[in-house]
């Protein structure tokens, strides 16, 4: 039987307790080791541009079990960095977080087509995604 646990990525362990009815003694089944693998995904990207001011405001949606990953984002224009950021996500089982950047792209041209790439890493894990914007 697979059942589905809901707990931090880790490794714990597992012992059962059973009891007799007549004699109210309790026996306990020798621990058996498990581990949780690390599961993360991001759920959205979402780029908000206000051209007046010149800014843009990413939000980034992600969900995983951990309770701690690092977040980076990065602005390319051509192979060129013209920004990046970095922030530490606080994850809880089952919520989606959000971390939110404000890419300051003043020294490329309005309108110049970017490219945007997101990564959430916890320990050895990552997911990346790339998507492509216009500079405000």
């Amino acid at each position: 039987m697979v059942t589905q646990l809901a707990g931090y990525a880790g490794s714990y362990w597992w012992s059962v307790r059973s009891s007799d009815r007549e004699s109210f003694a309790s026996f306990y089944s020798p621990p058996s080791a498990f581990t949780i693998p690390i599961s993360l995904h991001l759920v959205s990207l979402r780029i908000i541009r206000y051209q007046y001011y010149r800014e843009a405001e990413l939000l980034v949606r992600w969900v995983g079990n951990v309770k701690r990953s690092a977040v980076h984002a990065r602005a390319f224009w051509g192979r060129r960095v013209v920004w990046s950021g970095e922030t530490t996500g606080y994850g809880l089982i089952g919520e989606v977080s959000t971390e939110v950047f404000w890419p300051r792209t003043r020294r490329v041209p309005r309108g110049t087509r970017l490219r945007l790439r997101v990564t959430v890493n916890s320990g050895k894990t990552a997911v990346t995604r790339s998507v492509r914007f216009l500079a405000p």
